[in-house]
């Protein structure tokens, strides 16, 4: 699957976090990146390599539309309540 970022809302989310990161003081700020999507991912270990961080956040990938088996439309979903198949949660 290709990423790149044409998701505007994560791009904000990215461009907000390496705006964030630019504010904090090397050798006394400290930051650690985790992502999430399906599952937790600890792409960057705390730390106050600034530079080194804005690079972890520029190379996150950005999914640019969910799974064919997460649509609504998509059967079987894999999130099932009594007889009903629903799609509970976002997996963006």
């Amino acid at each position: 699957m290709q990423r790149t970022d044409n998701c505007y809302p994560l791009r904000q989310a990215k461009d907000a976090a390496k705006s964030l990161i630019s504010r904090m003081l090397p050798g006394y700020d400290q930051v650690a990146i985790i992502t999430y999507d399906y599952n937790a991912d600890h792409i960057f270990g705390l730390s106050s390599n600034m530079i080194s961080a804005t690079l972890s956040v520029d190379s996150i990938g950005v999914h640019d539309d969910a799974p064919a088996h997460y649509l609504p439309w998509s059967y079987p979903n894999p999130i099932i309540t009594d007889t009903i198949t629903y799609n509970l949660f976002n997996p963006i």
